[in-house]
């Protein structure tokens, strides 16, 4: 993907990810801990399986 750093990632793909609901923290009351992770959602998953049938 040819990321230089975490602020273009989270900036790039994971706040818009996360505002369109393909995926969601596992704290999302604390969004700065230090295992903090991700997980796809209902619709993520069905993303998921839509791009997978293609390849």
């Amino acid at each position: 993907m040819n990321l230089k750093g975490r602020s273009n990632f989270t900036s790039r793909y994971l706040h818009p990810s996360i505002e369109q609901g393909y995926v969601a923290p596992l704290y999302p009351d604390a969004p700065k801990r230090r295992d903090q992770a991700y997980y796809l959602t209902e619709k993520g998953l069905k993303l998921f399986a839509e791009i997978s049938k293609e390849s």
